[in-house]
């Protein structure tokens, strides 16, 4: 009989959980980024390098992920059993956690440490790795053919590592410069304040109703933006009160 697998709140995993976990996770963002249990290659079903339906297409999005349909949910579920499958191929059992992002030490905090951490030191002593869950190096340049669709180039070279907020990750030809500028920038004041400002955002998201944003780039008009929506985590509470799945399912959809 087969075991019972359960995936856990990240928050409560034991050091021997949260071992198993950076190890797979390590593995993969490593491997050959032809092996079709890669993290490059598992990562890119979602987007990028595009492939797929449309994939010639400008006005398509690319890559395989279903969004602003009935199907979003369904895929995506599919999707996290494919990245466990290779996880486990490193260690077996392995489950991939989740992060409840409407309890309560989330409303106190923003996002769990294991996250934000620059390196992660095993507890059975095996030594300290670059931390996974953070970033991952791209080990292969990869140009966005759809580019400026939808709304910037999103192609990125060998070596260049996926950044969160404040940080920028565009590298495309004529965001580069700027991208190098402004992360320089928002480095001075070290880990922990870029970490405050990312956890500073997500509980914008999370809790505050509205938000007001920053001018956009090249706005020479001098006018305020409007508030965009938030409160994520009201309106989650609310999605579960859905009358049916395709209400439930996306916006798009219902």
């Amino acid at each position: 009989m087969t075991p019972l697998r359960i995936r856990k709140n990240i928050r409560t995993l034991t050091p021997s959980e949260k071992d198993d976990l950076m190890h797979a996770f390590h593995a993969i963002q490593t491997a050959d980024p032809n092996d079709p249990d890669s993290f490059f290659q598992i990562a890119g079903y979602h987007g990028e390098p595009f492939r797929g339906a449309g994939y010639s297409n400008p006005q398509w999005w690319g890559g395989y992920c279903n969004h602003g349909n009935i199907l979003f949910p369904t895929w995506h579920r599919a999707y996290l059993l494919r990245l466990e499958a290779a996880l486990q191929k490193h260690v077996p059992g392995v489950m991939v956690p989740y992060w409840n992002e409407i309890d309560e030490e989330t409303a106190k905090t923003g996002i769990p440490q294991i996250f934000l951490d620059e390196e992660y030191t095993f507890s059975d002593g095996r030594g300290t790795i670059e931390n996974p869950l953070r970033g991952y190096t791209f080990q292969k340049t990869i140009h966005d053919r759809l580019a400026p669709i939808p709304d910037a180039d999103y192609s990125k070279p060998k070596n260049v590592k996926t950044v969160r907020f404040p940080f920028s990750g565009l590298y495309g030809e004529n965001d580069v410069d700027a991208t190098i500028k402004h992360n320089e920038e928002q480095s001075k004041g070290g880990i922990a304040e870029s970490n405050g400002k990312l956890n500073l955002n997500v509980l914008t998201w999370l809790l505050m109703s509205e938000y007001q944003p920053s001018n956009p780039v090249g706005d020479d008009k001098g006018k305020k933006p409007k508030p965009l929506a938030a409160g994520a985590r009201e309106r989650y509470l609310k999605s579960l009160d859905a009358p049916n799945y395709l209400v439930f399912s996306n916006t798009s959809s219902a």
